[in-house]
Parts: C-alpha cells; sequence; structure tokens
C-alpha cells in the first residue's frame, strides 16, 4: 500500500494529478494497461519536452506546469500517475551504459513481479543490460549522490 501512496516528491494525493491519471488510464484495469497508457502519454513531444538542465528535479507539479523536464523528471511524473492510478511504483536511480547518471521506474505487473520502464522516452527504450541500477527509491528520497560512471569489468566465472 505504501508503493501506491503520496509522498513529497510523488504527489499522487493532488486532485488534479488524479484527474489527469484517471484520463490517462481511463478503461484500462490491470496494473499494466495503465503503466503502459502513461508511458505512452508520457512519450518525448506528445505531452512533455525533454528539455532543460541535465540532472534537474523540478518536482511534478512543476514539470506538468512548465511541459519540460529531464529524466529524474520524466521517471517522477511516471511514478505520481502510477500512484495516482493505483499502481504500485518506485524509483530506481543509476547510469545508462556508456553515457551518464540516469533514472527511470519500476512498477509491479500483476502476478509477474517488479518490471523496469524508462519513462525517459516513453518506455520505447527498452530497460536491460545498458540501464544499470544503483539504488532504488520507495519515497524519492535519494539516498547518496553518485558523480561519475562505476568502473565496469566483466568476470570470467569459469
Amino acid at each position: 500500500e505504501h508503493l501506491t501512496a503520496a509522498t513529497a516528491f510523488w504527489p499522487a494525493d493532488n486532485p488534479s494529478v488524479i484527474a489527469l491519471a484517471r484520463r490517462i488510464t481511463a478503461g484500462k484495469s490491470t496494473n499494466d494497461a495503465k503503466a503502459m497508457a502513461i508511458l505512452e502519454w508520457l512519450s518525448p513531444g506528445q505531452n512533455l519536452k525533454y528539455s532543460g538542465e541535465t540532472g534537474s528535479r523540478w518536482g511534478t507539479l512543476k514539470v506538468f506546469d512548465q511541459k519540460f523536464g529531464h529524466c529524474w523528471d520524466f521517471a517522477d511524473c511516471f511514478v505520481t500517475l502510477a500512484r495516482a492510478a493505483g499502481v504500485p511504483t518506485r524509483q530506481v536511480a543509476g547510469w545508462f551504459y556508456g553515457s551518464s547518471g540516469h533514472v527511470w521506474a519500476e512498477f509491479y505487473r500483476d502476478g509477474k513481479g517488479w518490471q523496469q520502464v524508462d519513462p525517459t522516452g516513453g518506455g520505447k527504450l527498452m530497460c536491460g543490460i545498458y540501464h544499470i541500477p544503483y539504488f532504488t527509491s520507495e519515497d524519492g528520497k535519494m539516498p547518496v549522490v553518485y558523480v561519475s560512471m562505476p568502473k565496469i569489468e566483466p568476470v570470467n566465472t569459469k
């Protein structure tokens, strides 16, 4: 239940957020369908532009108002809308391999467990080996600051 709750970072109980989440997920009954509808709404250029400062975290309501943000902003918007729609979600921070720090999300798939999704690309970029998670947040607080890509070396297990 706490994974659908509003937090200081994810105002899922805000009336305008609830109304938007209901509009986006109208007719959807499963967590999967609701999450996919929210990701589609977040597809870059449709409702929000991918723009602004790298590392920005404007806050969900400000992002909805200004209609732009970066990865952390898109992840905050996804988690907020999904929670407002009753979908358990949490946020993942780490690195996008070969690039820089990145923030994405996970939602609970009905009967299947956690599914990572990348709201920045509206879910078009599948999370896989290039999304390197460092930690997960269930309340929006980020317990560490990461300043550089970790050194990753393949390990021979034979």
